[in-house]
């Protein structure tokens, strides 16, 4: 059903037909409803990195996380 690398090139229609549309979406994020006292989002950058078909710029997972973590600062 899914691609093995993350790419725009690689995704078909029919996986649409895997989706079904929520009833509601929550946006809470600021510890109002819900607290993630181990979020660790190294962990999760380390997990998608491999899956990435291109990277021109040669970005490495450390620079990636670098600039994530200025960005949301």
């Amino acid at each position: 059903m899914f691609a093995s690398c993350i790419s725009a090139k690689n995704y078909r229609k029919d996986d649409l037909a895997y989706m079904n549309k929520p009833k509601m979406i929550l946006f809470d994020y600021g510890g109002t409803l819900m607290s993630e006292p181990d979020f660790d989002p190294e962990s999760g950058n380390a997990a998608i990195y491999p899956y990435i078909c291109e990277n021109p710029h040669n970005i490495s997972l450390e620079e990636f996380g670098a600039y994530l973590l200025k960005l949301f600062d």
